[in-house]
């Protein structure tokens, strides 16, 4: 590793402002993955703050995690819907759709409940690409439409 890049990767002092970007102040925050570290949520808040980031995109995190990132005063800017429905919310098979909108609408609710989150990732991620465009977007809307009536 270059000595640009190890300094890059050195925790910023304690005083120091939060990153925000150029043009309008707004702040950076860090997108959650799912390696290790990450999904400890003490070295990720730890991580997150010492490299001054506002907060975190987080993956479905449980509620008390996301609660724990919260109470380190970061700001949580998305945080996943659970990943093992993303190609449910778009399959052919009606009622795996509705048992994962079921599910996906269950972990929301618990997470708008418990904590001050509103916002949410997911991307549509067809169960069967080999279908058309216009009939995975139907199960899409379908999927998602029952997550958004719940």
């Amino acid at each position: 590793m270059s000595p640009t890049a190890a300094a890059s990767l050195q925790p910023i002092t304690a005083n120091a402002k939060p990153l925000a970007t150029a043009t309008g102040a707004f702040p950076i925050l860090f997108r959650q993955w799912g390696t290790p570290w990450q999904t400890d949520v003490g070295q990720l808040i730890s991580y997150t703050a010492d490299h001054g980031f506002s907060g975190i995109d987080a993956t479905s995190l449980p509620v008390a995690g996301i609660a724990r990132v919260r109470a380190a005063g970061l700001k949580v800017g998305t945080v996943d819907v659970p990943f093992d429905h993303w190609a449910g919310l778009v399959s052919p098979d009606a009622p795996k759709r509705d048992r994962c909108a079921d599910a996906v609408a269950t972990y929301v609710k618990s997470v708008v409940a418990a904590t001050d989150v509103r916002n949410f990732f997911t991307v549509i991620m067809p169960e069967d690409a080999a279908r058309s465009r216009d009939e995975n977007m139907a199960f899409a809307l379908a999927g998602f439409g029952r997550v958004g009536q719940a």
